[in-house]
């Protein structure tokens, strides 16, 4: 493990809430330079949380932080709780400035915009992802229903099954009701065969929102974004990663940022060190 003579201080905060022992947990390791990416992910593994995060000096003078995300069996370039619960560590810290209005944190897909909302009693952290891409769809429809222990007549026909991402990519399928949403079998067994990819099942609370990207096969001809995301839509998405989460879905705009419509992204300590 790490140097025998040096210690590294670790942070335990719950992202996407308001209170603790509730949301998504974070394990944040503060000044993580020293540790070699083996003993990154072997903290990761050990703390078995769907994310850890290593705090480390930036490239550019100018950013808060370099941002390295391990889940226990992977490294990612990008994620959304991590990124927010990061920069409320480093805010509780006082490693970024108490007054500032934002900060920029390097993670693998490059800098990430972290925007400080202080105009309500409590702090909040808006983030902005990088921008969505369109990437292949699956016309296996039969397959991947059966891969989630549902019936072809529960996935939407009129929606395509498609990989986006804008930093870590998702298989979106839309499905015909909340009902089928519950009966999403991979959810229960905690895996999507024969992809052996994690799920995760949402209700979109999007409201008709516009997204604009490639097309899947790369034309550069723009793409509704409302086949993917619509206040009528109930979605199944795995996770290539290996993690996986239960939250609603978010929406994804032209300019690529993220919100919640069920409320702003916060996060709270639960744990020093």
């Amino acid at each position: 493990m790490a140097d025998e003579k040096r210690h590294y201080r670790l942070r335990w905060v719950d992202v996407f809430t308001d209170r603790p022992l509730a949301g998504n947990p974070l394990a944040v390791v503060l000044e993580a330079d020293g540790l070699s990416d083996q003993q990154m992910q072997a903290i990761a593994r050990e703390t078995n949380l769907s994310e850890t995060t290593f705090v480390l000096p930036p490239e550019k003078r100018e950013h808060a932080a370099k941002v390295r995300i391990f889940t226990p069996h992977v490294e990612l370039p990008f994620a959304g709780h991590p990124t927010v619960g990061t920069g409320w560590v480093l805010l509780d810290e006082g490693l970024v400035s108490s007054d500032a209005g934002a900060f920029t944190l390097e993670e693998g897909v490059g800098p990430i915009a972290v925007r400080v909302d202080r105009s309500g009693e409590e702090v909040i952290l808006w983030m902005s992802h990088p921008p969505v891409k369109f990437g292949e769809v699956i016309e296996e429809r039969d397959d991947l229903a059966a891969a989630l222990g549902l019936r072809v007549a529960d996935l939407r026909p009129e929606v395509p099954i498609q990989i986006v991402s804008t930093g870590s990519a998702f298989v979106y399928v839309a499905l015909t009701d909340a009902a089928a949403v519950d009966r999403d079998d991979a959810w229960n067994r905690g895996a999507v065969a024969p992809r052996r990819a994690r799920a995760a099942a949402a209700v979109s609370a999007a409201q008709n929102a516009d997204i604009q990207g490639e097309s899947a096969a790369g034309s550069g001809e723009p793409v509704d974004g409302r086949r993917l995301n619509r206040a009528d839509c109930n979605w199944a998405a795995a996770d290539s990663s290996g993690s996986s989460a239960r939250q609603p879905a978010t929406i994804l705009n032209a300019a690529g940022s993220m919100s919640c419509r069920s409320g702003p992204l916060r996060t709270r300590s639960r744990s020093c060190s």
